[in-house]
C-alpha cells in the first residue's frame, strides 16, 4: 500500500493507494466458482452476512467454493478465539453453523487461511471469480481490500452504501493541484508524458485524461468528457495506424468543459471559454467565447 506518495496531499474521498504493478491480472477467465472474503472477521466487517448465505449460495451453485483470508485477532493479537479459531467465541457462534457439515466440522467447500503475507494473500485473491469485503458497510464502505481486488480485474461486491469512486491514476509525471476534485470513474494515464491539473479544478465522473494533457485553474469538466491526446502516424498500407503520438491539449484557465465533450490531440482552448455538451473539438477555441457542435462552431463572445 502506498501511504508515502505525494499524491495523499491531494486526496479528497480516498486514502487507499496501491503500486498495481504488484498485481497481476490472470489472462485466462476463472473458472472455478470461488469466492473469497478478505478482512478482519470481526461484527463491524460483516462476514456473518456473507456466512448466513452460504447455504442459499451452495443450493443455487452446487461447486461454489468459500476462500476466507482474515481472523478475528488480525487488528488485536490478544483476543482469544473460539473454538474453530477464526473468530471471537460469542461472535464465531453466531455464523458458524451455517458452515459446518452434518458432524460440525467445517464442510469442505469452505477454506480459512487466516492471516496470510501479502504475497500469500494476491495469490489466493486471484484465484477467486468474486470478492466479497465488508458487506454491511459499517465504518466504512469498502477497504483497501476492495481496491485490491479491483487491481486484479476481480469484481468485488459489498454494500451500495457512502462511497465507492474508482479513480485510477497511472504513470509518473503528474502534478494535480490544490482543491482539486475528482469524481468517480475518472482515468487519467500519463505513459511517461507529463499531465498538469490547475488548482481548485473540478472533473465530473467517468473523464478520461490522455498524455500530454493540460488543463488550468478553476476549470470545470463535465461527466464523460474524453481528453484524447492519442493518434497516429499513417503507416503503410499493411498497417495505417503507425506509430503512436500524442499532440498537447491544452485548456485554459476558467474554462467550463461541457459533459460528453471530446477533445482531441494538438488542440488549445483559450482561457474562459464555453464547450457546449457533446461537441468534438478538433481546433483550436479562442479565449471568452461559447462554442458548440461537431466541429465546433463559434457562437458568441462571453
Amino acid at each position: 500500500m502506498l501511504i508515502d506518495h505525494n499524491i495523499f496531499n491531494k486526496f479528497f474521498y480516498i486514502y487507499n493507494a496501491i503500486n498495481l504493478d504488484n498485481y497481476p491480472i490472470r489472462d485466462n477467465v476463472q473458472e472455478n466458482n470461488i469466492i473469497c472474503f478478505v478482512g478482519s472477521i470481526t461484527p463491524a466487517k460483516g462476514f456473518h452476512v456473507l456466512a448466513k448465505q452460504w447455504p442459499k449460495i451452495k443450493k443455487k451453485i452446487p461447486d461454489a467454493k468459500l476462500y476466507v483470508i482474515g481472523s478475528g485477532n488480525l487488528y488485536d493479537r490478544n483476543q482469544r478465539l473460539g473454538k474453530f479459531s477464526i473468530a471471537e467465541s460469542t461472535y464465531e457462534k453466531t455464523f458458524i453453523n451455517y458452515l459446518t457439515d452434518r458432524n460440525g466440522a467445517i464442510s469442505s467447500d469452505v477454506k480459512f487461511f487466516g492471516v496470510l503475507d501479502n504475497n500469500l494473500k494476491i495469490e489466493v485473491m486471484n484465484k477467486a471469480k468474486v470478492g466479497v469485503v465488508n458487506p454491511t458497510a459499517r465504518g466504512e464502505t469498502f477497504c483497501i481490500s476492495a481496491i485490491e481486488f479491483e487491481a486484479l480485474d476481480i469484481p468485488v461486491v459489498s454494500r451500495k452504501k457512502w462511497t465507492f469512486k474508482r479513480i485510477s491514476i497511472k504513470g509518473r509525471n503528474i502534478l494535480i493541484g490544490d482543491n482539486v476534485i475528482l469524481e468517480g470513474g475518472v482515468k487519467i494515464n500519463s505513459k511517461g508524458y507529463k499531465i498538469r491539473i490547475g488548482d481548485n479544478t473540478f472533473i465530473n465522473s467517468d473523464v478520461l485524461i490522455r498524455p500530454n494533457t493540460f488543463i488550468g485553474q478553476n476549470v470545470s469538466v463535465g461527466q464523460q468528457v474524453l481528453f484524447l491526446s492519442d493518434t497516429h502516424i499513417i503507416g503503410t498500407g499493411q498497417r495505417r495506424a503507425g506509430e503512436s503520438i500524442f499532440p498537447k491539449i491544452s485548456i485554459g484557465d476558467g474554462c467550463w468543459i461541457g459533459a460528453r465533450v471530446t477533445v482531441l490531440g494538438g488542440v488549445t482552448i483559450g482561457e474562459g471559454t464555453v464547450i457546449s455538451a457533446g461537441s468534438v473539438v478538433n481546433k483550436n477555441c479562442k479565449s471568452n467565447s461559447l462554442y458548440a457542435g461537431v466541429p465546433p462552431k463559434f457562437i458568441k463572445k462571453i
